[in-house]
């Protein structure tokens, strides 16, 4: 493989360098090649964050991609945050990071921004206090046979997934991008595909979320592909990336089959013109 597949394009550098001295989020996708690679890249790519002052929020090894027709298969997702978009640079460019990657298939890094001080506050307040609310009362759930694919998992890959190693902990990602206004069934009621989403579909998601033990551990805005996809900047055009954490495959199966969240999806279909989700097991520290 060239080295040059390790780099950023001129167009690239520029893309992440234009966000000023803001924290940034670089999300790692790797599949390896033969050999082996798994633990030494693992190891490697450690060890090159400290200098970057990069912290790990998750390292994860991917088990199974459960929406999104042609999307890539990955091995592993890396989600890390740096203090600024030069910290980024420098790891992305840096020797020892060009060399932990040596041997791999195939490598990409989402650059994303998180959302301003003030709504993160309000976002944990939020996740908070829906905890200490009780579940809804009781919902009979859907089976997986009244899955439709699309924004929900077909019901072969629901099957997949609820029948897999169970885990105690799963970390779903997901990158989403959003129609230009919504499409519900009778016009876009005066909202904005992202409001639809945001509005119908998000306090609904949260909420199930913090009551089955969960948590997000990265909701932002996605802002380019910083390496990889031929160094084009803008291969993948999302509009946000997510990271969420829940108590094992159970807990999001149990999420899926809900009544209520279910017909939140409405607004969520509305809002999205494509999404790519995969669950991945976080390494233990």
């Amino acid at each position: 493989m060239s080295e040059d597949r390790f780099q950023p394009s001129a167009f690239q550098r520029e893309e992440l360098l234009s966000l000023g001295r803001r924290e940034v989020c670089l999300q790692y996708q790797v599949r390896y090649g033969d050999g082996g690679q798994a633990e030494r890249v693992q190891e490697a790519l450690r060890s090159t964050l400290p200098q970057a002052s990069g912290t790990i929020l998750s390292a994860s090894r991917v088990q199974q991609r459960l929406i999104g027709e042609g999307a890539e298969d990955w091995d592993e997702f890396w989600l890390i945050r740096f203090p600024s978009p030069e910290h980024g640079v420098g790891h992305v460019t840096g020797a020892l990071f060009r060399r932990a990657l040596d041997g791999i298939a195939e490598f990409q890094v989402q650059l994303a921004t998180p959302p301003s001080s003030r709504q993160r506050l309000l976002l944990g307040a939020a996740h908070s206090l829906l905890r200490l609310l009780p579940m809804a009362g009781h919902e009979a759930d859907i089976g997986a046979e009244q899955m439709s694919g699309g924004i929900n998992p077909s019901p072969a890959q629901y099957q997949e997934f609820a029948a897999g190693i169970p885990s105690p902990r799963v970390h779903m990602f997901n990158l989403l991008r959003f129609h230009e206004r919504a499409r519900y069934s009778d016009g876009d009621h005066g909202r904005t595909g992202a409001q639809a989403y945001a509005r119908g579909y998000g306090p609904v998601a949260l909420a199930h979320i913090a009551r089955l033990g969960g948590k997000p551990i990265f909701l932002g805005r996605y802002r380019a592909t910083i390496l990889g996809a031929g160094g084009d900047p803008c291969s993948g055009a999302w509009d946000e990336l997510a990271v969420v954490e829940y108590p094992g495959r159970q807990a999001f199966a149990r999420m899926l089959r809900s009544p209520s969240y279910q017909k939140a999806l409405e607004h969520r279909r509305a809002g999205l013109a494509s999404t790519c989700l995969w669950a991945a097991a976080p390494h233990e520290a």
